[in-house]
């Protein structure tokens, strides 16, 4: 099972986790995405043809200032993006709202100009 979850960092932490190769896996940090911040063990020769593919999260409430830091990211860019929409629906709305306005005036010199 691969991670979709991005690029990752080695914390510098051993486990004691071996993968199908039989090696120790490191203990890495997913960097983005939904797991940002959410540690992981992998194989070794992940980014070799070698590899086992072994991968699996280590589901702890023990997190690192890095587990932190690239968790307040995800949640920095999340928010971004929710902004970033909200201001083009209210573009969307002012337009909208402008174009009201134009045709009411319409409307009332229409009328006025009836009499």
């Amino acid at each position: 099972m691969k991670s979709s979850s991005g690029a990752s960092s080695w914390n510098g932490q051993s486990a004691s986790i071996r993968c199908g190769c039989n090696l120790e896996c490191a203990i890495y940090t997913s960097r983005r995405g939904e797991n940002a911040g959410r540690r992981f063990y992998r194989c070794p020769r992940y980014s070799t043809p070698l590899t086992c593919q072994f991968f699996r999260w280590v589901d702890d409430a023990d997190h690192t200032t890095v587990d932190i830091k690239y968790q307040l990211t995800a949640i920095e860019e999340r928010q971004t993006s929710r902004t970033e929409e909200q201001n083009k629906d209210l573009k969307l709305i002012r337009c909208h709202i402008k174009f009201l306005c134009i045709v009411m005036v319409i409307v009332v010199i229409l009328l006025l100009f009836k009499k």
